[in-house]
C-alpha cells in the first residue's frame, strides 16, 4: 500500500503541469497544446505497446475498447469540458467546482471503511475542504461579481460535467483494474494514451467551440512554436502516460477515495510552479490553504493506513 500512496502523490505532482503549460505556449492556444499533447501521447503509447507487445496477450478486445473510452472521455472529454467551462463562465468557477473531486470521492468511499475509520477521516476531509477554499480565496475576493458572463449557465454545466468525468474516470479505471488484476499498469496507461490521441484527432473539428486553433494560422515551423512543442511533448509523455501509469498503479493498491486525497499534491505543486513563473511569493491565503491541505491529507492517510481494523476495498492489490 505504501508504494500505492507514493504513486498517487507522484501522479498529482505530475498533473500539476496541466495548470502551468497552457500559460507558457503563447501565442498558441490551449487547444493547440492539447492537439500536440495527445498526439505525442498516442505515439508514446504505441511505442510502449510495441516494446511490450507480450503484455497484450492477456488483454481482450473489450479491455482495449474500455481503455480507449477512458482515454476519450477521461482525457479529451475532460479537456473540452474544462475549456468550455472557462470560456463560458470565466476562470474562477470551474477550478472551484473541479477541486471538489477529492471531497466527492472521499464521501463515495465512506462505504468501504469501517465505522471507526469513517469518524476519523471526517475532520481531515474538512481540513482539505478548508484548504481548497483558502487556496482559491484570493481569486474569489479579487473577482468582479457585478455581472455574470453571458455563457454562465453553460459554463456551470460544463464545470459539473468536468467534475463528473473526473470522478467517473477514477472509479471506472479502478474497477477495471480490480477485475482484471493481470493487466500491467504501464500497458494500461499506454492503451489509454493511444485512445486519447485517436479521440483528439477525431474531434478536432470541434476545436472552434472552445477556442481558436492557432496552429492553422501560425504554423509549427517557427521559433515561437518551440515552447508549444516542448510543453506538448512534456505533457504528452509525463501527464498522459507517466501520470496515468502512476495513477493506475495506485488504483490497484489503494482505494480511489484515499488516492484522491493524495492528489492534493497537484494543487500544491501548481501553487509552487505558478509562483515561480509569476516571479512572486504565493498569497498568504494560498500558503495557509496549502498548509491545511498538507495537514488534512497527512491526517487522512494516517487515519486509514494506521487503523488496524481498516476494512480494505476487496479488490485492490496489497
Amino acid at each position: 500500500m505504501s508504494w500505492g500512496i507514493f504513486a498517487a502523490l507522484a501522479a498529482g505532482a505530475i498533473w500539476s503541469l496541466n495548470f502551468i503549460a497552457p500559460r507558457l505556449v503563447e501565442p498558441y492556444s490551449p487547444v493547440d497544446l492539447a492537439l500536440v499533447r495527445f498526439i505525442v501521447a498516442a505515439i508514446t503509447g504505441f511505442t510502449v505497446l510495441f516494446y511490450r507487445h507480450n503484455a497484450l496477450a492477456g488483454i481482450s478486445a473489450g479491455d482495449i475498447v474500455m481503455s480507449f473510452l477512458l482515454g476519450a472521455f477521461g482525457y479529451v472529454g475532460y479537456f473540452f469540458a474544462v475549456a468550455i467551462a472557462i470560456r463560458s463562465a470565466g476562470g474562477l468557477l470551474p477550478p472551484l467546482i473541479i477541486s471538489l473531486v477529492p471531497i466527492v470521492l472521499g464521501i463515495i468511499g465512506f462505504r468501504y471503511f469501517n465505522p471507526r475509520t469513517r469518524v476519523r477521516i471526517v475532520f481531515p476531509m474538512l481540513l482539505v475542504a478548508a484548504g481548497l477554499l483558502l487556496v482559491n480565496a484570493r481569486a474569489v475576493v479579487l473577482s468582479d461579481t457585478s455581472a455574470l458572463p453571458p455563457g454562465f449557465v453553460l459554463g456551470l454545466a460544463a464545470s459539473f460535467a468536468a467534475l463528473g468525468i473526473w470522478i467517473a474516470f477514477a472509479l471506472l479505471n479502478e474497477r477495471v483494474l480490480a477485475v482484471r488484476k493481470s493487466i500491467d499498469a504501464l500497458t494500461w496507461a499506454a492503451l489509454i494514451s493511444v485512445g486519447s490521441g485517436a479521440t483528439m484527432l477525431a474531434f478536432l473539428p470541434a476545436a472552434p467551440i472552445v477556442g481558436m486553433l492557432e496552429l492553422a494560422n501560425l504554423g509549427l515551423f517557427r521559433a515561437e512554436a518551440l515552447p508549444l512543442i516542448a510543453w506538448g511533448v512534456a505533457t504528452g509523455v509525463l501527464c498522459s502516460l507517466v501520470a496515468t501509469w502512476a495513477w493506475s498503479y495506485a488504483s490497484q493498491r489503494v482505494p480511489a477515495a484515499l488516492a484522491a486525497q493524495l492528489m492534493m499534491t497537484e494543487v500544491l505543486f501548481a501553487i509552487i510552479l505558478g509562483s515561480i513563473i509569476d516571479g512572486e511569493m504565493p498569497a498568504m491565503c494560498s500558503l495557509a490553504g496549502a498548509a491545511l491541505l498538507l495537514v488534512g491529507v497527512a491526517a487522512t492517510v494516517h487515519a486509514i493506513y494506521d487503523d488496524a481494523s481498516f476494512i480494505r476495498m476487496p479488490h485492490p492489490r496489497s
